[in-house]
């Protein structure tokens, strides 16, 4: 059985109130575990991301991460925190969508959890602040069409992961 250290913070919580503590978690799998999120999940997940971005099933990060292609995405930018502020600031650094296509093997596996767990983190805070829809439909209006492409087209959190042209508010009278 291995074990994968995961950087985390230590409750969400506590980053609402400001205060936030590095600290690691163990995730533990069996071996079996291991070889199917590294053979299985893994390969699967950096297709799709090819595949949405219109790439080959075989591309590489840098593809991915071409003008044109993949934005990557911050924890700030997923939970919708104010650009510099202090939350923001802390959460600058850790990614909901990193453009990554990751190796499969125990490195590109922590890396991979520890997005999957941003991702989580980013829409816990999202929730937790109250945003509703009316505040999302108003946000909506006031975004270009091609920022409401963009949010359509891009993949949860942070995205509705539909097609383009996507109407998610209901049209005004």
């Amino acid at each position: 059985m291995k074990k994968y250290i995961v950087p985390h913070v230590v409750m969400l919580t506590i980053v609402i109130v400001g205060s936030v503590f590095a600290a690691s978690y163990t995730l533990t799998y069996t071996a079996q575990q291991d070889t199917d999120i590294q053979t299985k999940l893994i390969p699967m997940v950096n297709r799709a991301k090819c595949t949405l971005y219109g790439l080959p099933t075989t591309c590489t990060t840098a593809n991915l991460q071409a003008p044109g292609k993949c934005v990557t995405k911050t924890v700030c930018q997923a939970a919708g925190l104010k650009a510099g502020s202090a939350a923001c600031t802390r959460w600058s650094t850790e990614f909901t969508d990193s453009c990554t296509i990751y190796a499969a093997n125990a490195t590109g596996q922590a890396a991979y959890l520890k997005e999957i767990a941003n991702g989580d983190i980013a829409e816990a805070y999202f929730l937790a602040t109250g945003f509703t829809v009316t505040d999302f439909c108003t946000q909506w209006d006031l975004m270009t069409p091609s920022v409401q492409d963009t949010t359509c087209t891009t993949a949860s959190p942070g995205g509705l992961g539909l097609p383009v042209n996507c109407r998610p508010c209901p049209e005004k009278p």
